[in-house]
């Protein structure tokens, strides 16, 4: 019996040591675990983060990659809707001119600082809007229509010959539509065989457009 007694107290502290050393080595196999887990999810969240960025970038270019708005496009735009059938500061439309025209020649004429109702009238003047000579291929103003030689083809359409027009009376005259004012209009820029026929027709037909009897 003292045999097994110290047998025992021999064995026993072996035994303790063996124990701490398991229990310890199970702490740190959980603890591994547990870090390794977090690590885990914290690297998943971090590479779904780019993906989401890099959709977000994507979205981002789309919406930087849209082209300009043109010329006419911008000019429809700072007029709204005021130009719909009547012309800036309620100008009536003309009679020969259709509503979707007249309200490209409001826009540009807003644009360019002038009157659209000159615009009208040169166009009404020269081909009776489109519908004689040059007009009928799309001169409505007759510019670059010249008496000898080739027609200009990039000027060509309603919205290219209302555009020129309007940007040379912008810069003759204005809004500031004058006798004197379309007679310099006529030497300066229109530049016709008859300058001074051209001149009072014009005039007299801006009138009747001002006034809303054309």
């Amino acid at each position: 019996m003292k045999r097994k007694f110290i047998v025992f107290l021999i064995i026993a502290p072996f035994f303790i040591s063996g124990a701490q050393q398991a229990n310890s080595a199970l702490k740190n196999h959980y603890t591994e675990g547990g870090n390794n887990h977090v690590v885990t999810s914290i690297k998943s969240d971090s590479q779904a983060k780019p993906a989401r960025a890099a959709t977000e970038g994507e979205r981002f270019s789309t919406v930087k990659s849209e082209p300009k708005r043109t010329l006419r496009e911008r000019a429809l735009a700072s007029i709204g809707n005021q130009a719909a059938s009547k012309g800036q500061k309620g100008q009536v439309k003309p009679s020969f001119m259709p509503a979707s025209e007249w309200q490209l020649c409001c826009s540009l004429a807003q644009y360019h600082g002038t009157d659209p109702c000159f615009i009208a009238a040169v166009s009404y003047h020269e081909t009776r809007h489109g519908r004689l000579g040059a007009g009928r291929d799309g001169y409505y103003c007759g510019v670059g229509v010249p008496t000898k030689g080739k027609r200009a083809s990039l000027l060509k359409g309603w919205s290219m010959q209302a555009n020129w027009t309007a940007q040379r009376a912008g810069k003759v005259f204005g809004h500031n539509v004058r006798y004197d004012n379309v007679a310099k209009y006529a030497r300066e820029v229109q530049k016709p065989d008859n300058p001074v026929a051209w001149y009072r027709a014009v005039w007299k037909d801006y009138d009747l457009i001002k006034r809303g009897r054309l």
